[in-house]
């Protein structure tokens, strides 16, 4: 790997790829302001209205063949609620449905991809709470042969001066390096480091990597994490290469300073091609492991060919733990989004035996792209042995878990161990959310790359476009602070 190869990142550049340039608003309703609710009326294939009943809540949005959007029913007092969803053509024939009826709980940003045809999206729902609403989020998208390729080739060229912070940001930045600063020097037992997730190299500005060098050159801090998810959703098997070897440059760009330890996201190594494009490209696990681990193994203590390692701090008794939550990859040429949500046994037996192997006083951090617990956005169910296995070390406890589905089973026995865990960690949804769970912290971190899934518009130019965070762990009085580089803010937990 080594140094960036400026041709590959020209020849991603002239590749024709979709780029995300912005999150818009559809639909926002207070639900009880419409009065005249009803389940769906139908006659035949065809939807003709609402009826009046009682509690449910509607909204329609036109909508285009190709659009994504993203749903989310929000509700208050509330824990089941009925959704549906129908998307018809401009005579209102039904083309498709979507979660007829069934409980689901509280919908967040459920996808939905408008088929060839479909011209009108109706969303209702059957509630009984209070305050609740709908809200729609629609992603635009652009070829890169279009205006966007302008600003992408400038700033993938920018990597030959990635050293330079740009001047939006160095007033910022000195602020933020006296915060970290004084808050290092407060932690005598603990640890600190960078955490930055979900970059997705073409919808970013690549301006937190020379910040980040500039924390680990002018502070104690000699570690980041990388979160996970490289790529875009949308692109070409070049453009998924090149990111690769441009996420490594930055990376060996920042170790003259520090250690790095990446995590896998369900976007490394992955594309489709567009968004009505069945094939897409997913690098096999050779190339994962090459760029992911490799660079790492004198570090670390992990499986040959494995993407699931450990590292630790010995003076302060703390084992930083990554997991690889997207196991479950199907490689090849013409496969897009081939990574799947999931570990198998062989890494959950690893994480029990060897990883949580710790000395008496220890504690653990645990770092995973995907979030393993309902109450952080965007969590995967085949990750709910990972939640149990943490929360019964957590707690002292016996934790038994069997799902024949996904060949997975636990039986754990922690009552006598005495380790603490620190917290569960991870990106992927794109949003800064906490929650202590059966008393173990989790929580997740907003993107680096320039979307406005956590609320914030990026703008380019700005010291919005990107986001990371310094995150510091005091064992001594439980607490962990954030402090945010970039757009957001700080914060504070305790665990």
């Amino acid at each position: 790997m080594g140094i960036l190869d400026l041709k590959r990142a020209k020849n991603y550049v002239n590749s024709r790829f979709d780029t995300v340039l912005e999150n818009v608003e559809v639909s926002k309703k207070d639900a009880t302001i419409t009065k005249a609710n009803g389940a769906f009326l139908t006659y035949g294939t065809y939807f003709t209205g609402f009826g009046t009943q009682t509690y449910w809540r509607h909204t329609m949005v036109t909508c285009t063949p190709g659009d994504v959007y993203y749903v989310s029913l929000i509700i208050v007092n509330n824990t089941t609620v009925k959704f549906h969803i129908a998307l018809c053509d401009e005579n209102d024939k039904i083309i498709q449905t979507f979660l007829p009826y069934s409980d689901v709980g509280t919908i967040d940003d459920y996808q939905v991809t408008i088929p060839s045809g479909v011209t009108r999206m109706y969303i209702h729902s059957y509630t009984n709470g209070v305050a609740d609403y709908l809200y729609v989020k629609k992603q635009v998208y652009l070829l890169a042969s279009q205006q966007s390729v302008t600003d992408l080739s400038e700033r993938v060229l920018s990597l030959e001066t990635s050293d330079n912070i740009p001047a939006y940001f160095e007033s910022h930045l000195q602020s933020k390096l006296t915060e970290i600063k004084q808050k290092t020097q407060q932690i005598l037992n603990g640890d600190a480091f960078v955490f930055i997730t979900d970059a997705h190299i073409g919808a970013n500005s690549l301006s937190s990597y020379p910040m980040i060098r500039e924390v680990l050159k002018q502070t104690s801090i000699t570690k980041m994490i990388y979160g996970g998810d490289t790529c875009q959703a949308y692109g070409t098997k070049e453009y998924c290469i090149n990111v690769g070897y441009i996420i490594n440059d930055l990376f060996v760009s920042i170790s003259e300073y520090g250690t790095t330890y990446l995590v896998r996201g369900n976007h490394d190594f992955t594309v489709k091609e567009s968004v009505e494009s069945s094939i897409g490209f997913t690098a096999d696990r050779a190339f994962n492991y090459d760029l992911i681990i490799k660079n790492q193994e004198p570090y670390i203590k992990g499986v040959a060919g494995k993407l699931y390692y450990y590292a630790d701090n010995d003076m302060q008794k703390i084992r930083y733990i990554f997991l690889d939550t997207t196991e479950k990859e199907n490689a090849g040429e013409t496969i897009p989004w081939g990574i799947g949500q999931g570990i198998y046994q062989e890494q959950l037996d690893w994480l029990i035996n060897d990883a949580l192997n710790v000395s008496t006083g220890w504690s653990v951090l645990v770092i995973g792209h995907t979030s393993c617990v309902t109450e952080i956005p965007a969590y995967s169910n085949t990750l709910d042995c990972v939640a149990g296995v943490l929360k019964a070390l957590k707690n002292k406890t016996i934790y038994t878990y069997s799902d024949a589905t996904l060949e997975l089973s636990v039986n754990v026995d922690f009552t006598t161990k005495d380790t603490d865990v620190i917290a569960y960690m991870s990106g992927h949804n794109h949003k800064d959310t906490n929650a202590t769970v059966d008393n173990l912290l989790f929580f997740s971190t907003t993107c680096d790359a320039r979307y406005s899934d956590d609320g914030i518009t990026r703008t380019p130019g700005t010291t919005d476009e990107s986001a990371f965070d310094v995150v510091c762990v005091n064992t001594m009085t439980k607490t962990i602070d954030l402090i945010r580089v970039g757009a957001g803010s700080n914060r504070s937990f305790i665990y």
